[in-house]
């Protein structure tokens, strides 16, 4: 999560089912909520090389491969892919299969051998920022075949002083720095050069082509589709004048910074500051234990319990809310990664409404949906919040997924972009104290925006039924 307004790749994502009437359900389609972006189509034209022999496995691991390579570019962009996971729902039967043979101009000596070449088309819908409204091509450059061979020697042009990280370059790469558009321009004339020795000739591709480090391609960008911003959550549903409920039940867990170990902790200020904005806004609120510092709020339980009147139509009904609020580490240690999985697995089944504030990690924490299973969640209906990088991409579409009934027991508020740490309490707070008063998405959306201090475009959005 970023800590000031030059911040990359943080993303808050609340998942919630929501309802056009407030108490019927959706008949919404599918559509994106947003103050900040709108839904558009996104697709491009490229291709892989592998080997004759590639199995449609194979051929998908190097398309997401080299797919990978435009997150980068997309965020800086302020476009949100749905899955980091880019060629998860290609059909091989979309993609076209030439035999190639491959001769090295450079050398006529060497022997030739043969290589297949895989064209595609990426197409998906993409959340992005109402900034790109007058933008409809793209040009990027991805980075093609085994690219983690060259990670080191390609960071030293084509990456900024941002990462550096070993296994990451492709979130890294930034084919606009100059340096790397030379290396760009000086493989192009390569390739080129050879193309013109093999003119006229049929079946053949030259070993400068098939070894390419990179290759630009024209994505396309469609019309913006907007929908209805004063859809609801499901109240009834969730307060239980649907079906018969006394309590609701949320989970608010939050991730380490640095060290939970230190009072300092950025995120763990913020669960503090979340605690004490609730108790500001429900003073008759019980809290156990008593918390004095965010030092004693680490790797332990506090449960927050107080009763709020809800109203719907000419019905009036108290219900009671207990928040289960956890602080520690959700990756670091074996023992650390069990402990995360099973707490997140309970409130996966148990939560009314689900909150996580802290880091997405590129996808690779114990969060992941990948880790979890449809039976792991109830057939209610359901909200969950996780407030953490680019979440949009890496939670949305798998939580879907897992969820039983997909999107008609769950929505989701995700942010396509950056979301800050600093403040990220009180949105959370905001987020909840809104749901209390039914305020509709577009209301809620406001309030969060206005806690972070209004100055980071986080693409924040809803999405379900």
């Amino acid at each position: 999560m970023a800590k000031n307004k030059v911040a990359w790749f943080f993303t808050l994502v609340f998942l919630c089912s929501c309802s056009a009437e407030k108490d019927q359900e959706s008949t919404f389609a599918p559509k994106l909520i947003s103050l900040q972006g709108v839904e558009r189509s996104l697709q491009f034209h490229s291709y892989v090389y592998v080997p004759t022999d590639a199995d449609d496995a194979s051929i998908r691991l190097a398309i997401n491969r080299q797919l990978k390579t435009a997150f980068g570019f997309f965020n800086q962009s302020k476009l949100a892919v749905n899955d980091i996971d880019f060629a998860k729902k290609m059909a091989p039967t979309s993609w076209k299969r030439e035999v190639l043979t491959v001769i090295d101009t450079q050398n006529p000596t060497s022997p030739s051998y043969q290589i297949q070449r895989v064209d595609f088309d990426y197409q998906d819908q993409v959340l992005a920022s109402n900034e790109t409204a007058n933008t409809h091509v793209l040009t990027m450059t991805l980075l093609a075949g085994a690219y983690e061979a060259q990670e080191r020697e390609l960071y030293t042009d084509c990456a900024d002083e941002f990462g550096a990280q070993t296994g990451i370059f492709w979130r890294d790469f930034r084919f606009q720095l100059p340096s790397c558009q030379m290396r760009i321009e000086n493989e192009s004339k390569e390739i080129q050069s050879a193309l013109q020795e093999l003119a006229g000739e049929t079946g053949v591709t030259s070993s400068a082509e098939v070894n390419r480090w990179f290759i630009t391609v024209q994505a396309k960008l469609g019309p913006e589709i907007r929908a209805n911003r004063t859809a609801s959550p499901e109240y009834g549903r969730l307060f239980g004048f649907s079906a018969p409920k006394d309590k609701l039940i949320i989970y608010v867990f939050g991730g380490v910074d640095f060290s939970g170990q230190d009072a300092n902790d950025d995120l763990g200020k913020e669960n503090l500051k979340f605690l004490r904005r609730m108790h500001q806004t429900h003073p008759d609120m019980k809290i156990v234990p008593q918390l004095e510092s965010a030092q004693n709020l680490f790797d332990r339980w506090t449960y927050l319990e107080f009763d709020i009147q809800v109203n719907r139509h000419d019905t009036s009904k108290t219900i009671a809310v207990e928040i289960r609020s956890f602080y520690g580490n959700d990756t670091g240690t074996e023992e650390e990664k069990r402990a995360a999985h099973a707490r997140f697995q309970e409130a996966f089944w148990n939560a009314d409404i689900f909150i996580y504030n802290g880091h997405s990690h590129l996808g690779a924490s114990m969060l992941h949906p990948s880790l979890y299973q449809a039976e792991h969640f109830h057939e209610r209906y359901q909200l969950m919040v996780i407030n953490s990088c680019s979440s949009f991409t890496y939670y949305r579409q798998g939580f879907f997924d897992q969820k039983p009934g997909g999107v008609k027991n769950l929505d989701m508020i995700v942010n396509g972009g950056t979301s800050a740490i600093l403040n990220s309490g009180e949105v959370l707070a905001n987020f909840l104290n809104g749901l209390f008063e039914q305020k509709n998405y577009e209301e809620l959306l406001e309030s969060m925006h206005l806690a972070d201090g209004g100055e980071f475009d986080e693409l924040r959005v809803v999405d379900g039924e």
